[in-house]
């Protein structure tokens, strides 16, 4: 795994990046200072994705290319939306880290209430509250199936907040589709919220059900179990990929019960021409039960837009991110091709400029004094392309200040410093064919599995009871029963990639399991990847 190293950093002479945030398979998200924004916006502080297609390992031109195109229709999708229940896309960019790798960014609005999966981790919203909020996601959700697009990653990990917890907003359009493309359904989504017709889960089942087009009814299946999910404090997984025909035992006896079951079904039914077909039909049910349950105040059924908190009607250029090999060709041939985009300047927030910005630096501490912060060591700011094109405004003048003072007066530190470095290396490199030689004769002795791999581990859930196998295939010995819930890791995957060489780390049923082992592979449709 390569991550970028940007914390502590200056990105097109305007975003300090103070800390991360989180990490995907495929992008590094982290807070950043806007210093160009006024003192009073609400955008001061901002949200930079990074596309990072070395976060797993080095990808094939086919996988760049393809996480170029859903970055970039990302972006497609959030200006053609534009609604005040949908995150604003800020601004975008190609940059150059410290280390010199290259990758593309959007800059987004930050959104500090957290999700709704947070909110109701402790606490069920219950009815009314829950339908504060999932009115004004119904509502950023219809105007985005008006505009064309269909989500397909609806869920409340992707439902953020606001600071005051008034206003949410619908993120992550990473996976969206745009209904009208004449192209094959690709399977994307979470397996416990995702809709059948591109579930992930069904990827390699005979017998899931083929569509030819999505439509909204997609979104309104997500829709439904992410209701579920926050209204009761209770995971849908045991309604994975099927309908919701109960609710928790505990809310069975409301007075909005049986209606609240009767929408969640219907919009949760495998077939999508059995859902509803469109949000505003989907909300006009869950309006109508709150009606019945107060006639002396009867509310509109349509959904409200009328929000405008931090709305940002005006998008910002349309970003086109080339390939990361052209990109690299371009500046090692110094090209001057238009259609190219010159590497940000990225740059280390160092001690002289603290020094002179103490205002600024006082804020960055108290923002990330909870987070690691690199040394100086005499480390010279690295400016990509022509400086001349700074913008001109005090930051950027006192940089290229920084830059000059830097090279005359640290030439020796300079030295000491790589020096330094290099004898790390050596012994970093050292150490490292120690462990390995350590790690292969263990391995080739039988002490340790020969499968083993950990360097690449992830994690998984059992969706449900399953055999563990002694080896990939359905006719080899069983070692027990994996329970529903059982948490693994996941450490390879057979040659055809349909089986999990796994360890159970925790039984989702104790009193279920009669594992003999911990360790042997399962069917990778039993396991929900986290």
């Amino acid at each position: 795994m390569k991550e970028l190293v940007l914390q502590n950093t200056r990105l097109d002479g305007r975003y300090d990046v103070l800390r991360l945030l989180g990490r995907g398979s495929y992008a590094e998200i982290f807070l950043a200072r806007d210093n160009q924004a006024a003192s009073d916006s609400s955008h001061k502080l901002i949200v930079i994705k990074a596309l990072n297609v070395f976060l797993q390992e080095a990808p094939d031109a086919d996988l760049e290319r393809t996480l170029i195109e859903n970055f970039q229709n990302e972006a497609y999708a959030l200006d053609k939306v534009r609604h005040p229940n949908v995150i604003n896309r800020l601004g975008h960019g190609t940059a150059r880290d410290l280390r010199g790798s290259i990758f593309h960014y959007l800059v987004l609005e930050y959104l500090p209430g957290g999700n709704l999966s947070e909110l109701c981790r402790n606490t069920p919203l219950g009815f009314e509250q829950a339908l504060f909020y999932f009115e004004q996601v119904c509502a950023g959700l219809q105007h985005a199936h008006e505009q064309g697009i269909i989500h397909r990653d609806i869920k409340p990990q992707n439902l953020l907040l606001t600071q005051n917890r008034e206003v949410v907003k619908i993120a992550d359009f990473g996976v969206a589709r745009f209904a009208d493309l004449d192209s094959p359904i690709t399977r994307v989504g979470t397996n416990v919220y995702a809709a059948p017709e591109h579930s992930p889960a069904n990827s390699n089942s005979p017998d899931f059900l083929t569509v030819q087009k999505l439509t909204p009814a997609a979104d309104v299946y997500s829709l439904a179990k992410t209701i579920y999910s926050v209204m009761f404090c209770e995971s849908p997984r045991r309604f994975s990929n099927l309908p919701v025909t109960e609710l928790p035992e505990k809310y069975r006896n409301q007075r909005w019960s049986e209606g609240v079951l009767r929408v969640l079904k219907k919009a949760t039914q495998t077939n999508p021409a059995d859902r509803f077909q469109s949000v505003q039909d989907f909300w006009r049910e869950f309006a109508e039960i709150k009606n019945n349950l107060n006639e002396s105040f009867r509310q509109s059924t349509e959904l409200d837009s009328s929000n405008l908190t931090d709305f940002v009607p005006q998008a910002p250029a349309t970003p086109s991110f080339p390939s990361l090999k052209a990109v690299q060709k371009a500046v090692a041939e110094e090209s001057s091709n238009p259609i190219l985009p010159k590497p940000k300047i990225v740059v280390e927030l160092n001690h002289t400029e603290q020094n002179r910005q103490p205002e600024k630096t006082k804020i960055q501490t108290e923002t990330i004094s909870a987070e690691p912060r690199r040394t100086n060591s005499g480390f010279v700011p690295i400016f990509n392309g022509n400086q001349n094109n700074l913008p001109t405004n005090g930051n950027a003048a006192q940089l290229q200040e920084i830059s000059e003072q830097s090279v005359e007066t640290r030439p020796q530190r300079q030295a000491g410093f790589f020096k330094k470095l290099m004898v790390a290396v050596l012994l970093l490199t050292i150490f490292s064919g120690v462990l390995y030689g350590t790690f292969q004769y263990l391995r080739n002795g039988g002490i340790l599995p020969s499968s083993i791999n950990i360097f690449k581990a992830q994690r998984g859930v059992a969706t449900k009871d399953a055999w563990l196998r002694s080896s990939p295939g359905v006719t080899n010995n069983q070692l027990g029963i994996v329970t529903e819930g059982s948490e693994m890791k996941i450490y390879n995957k057979s040659s055809d990639g349909n089986w999990f060489d796994v360890e159970v780390v925790k039984h989702g049923q104790p009193e279920k399991s009669n594992l003999s082992t911990m360790r042997g592979w399962i069917h990778r449709s039993i396991v929900d990847l986290q």
